[in-house]
This record gives structure tokens, sequence and C-alpha cells, in this order.
């Protein structure tokens, strides 16, 4: 069901999809998974990291120059109406 939400929302145009090109050091004590997350965010020079991760969390805080907005949710994809 996520996957056909998430489908729906890069045909919107509510989603991008882009390929993480960065192969910037991180703890090793982050799953890949988050690494590549905090790497496209930093990338792109993303606005939101959404993340439910506290070492992805405490990571991106201490990477980011500019400070990293955060929002922790158990499912970024909100309910349709």
């Amino acid at each position: 069901m996520d996957a056909v939400r998430i489908a729906e929302a890069i045909d919107e145009g509510l989603l991008h999809v882009a390929s993480v090109r960065s192969r910037r050091k991180l703890p090793l004590a982050l799953g890949r998974g988050e690494a590549a997350a905090i790497r496209l965010f930093l990338q792109e020079r993303a606005d939101l990291l959404l993340t439910d991760d506290g070492r992805a969390i405490r990571t991106s805080r201490t990477t980011s120059s500019r400070g990293t907005p955060q929002v922790s949710s158990p499912s970024p994809m909100p309910p349709r109406n």
C-alpha cells in the first residue's frame, strides 16, 4: 500500500527521486539507509530530514553547518483523506 502512495506522490510531483552521489564519511554506527539519507540530505541541500533513528538525528545535527530541521515520525506519509 505504501508503494502505491509513494508512486502517486512521485507522479504528482510531491516527491523527487535522486541518487546519492556523496561519499562523505559518517559514523560507522549508522545503518546504510540512515547514512544514505543524511548524505542525500546534505547533497541536495534539502529543507528537512525525516527520520526516526536516534543515531541519524544526532549525526545529522553535527554534520550540517546550517542546522538540520527534522521531523520524527513512524510514518512519513500522511494518511489520505
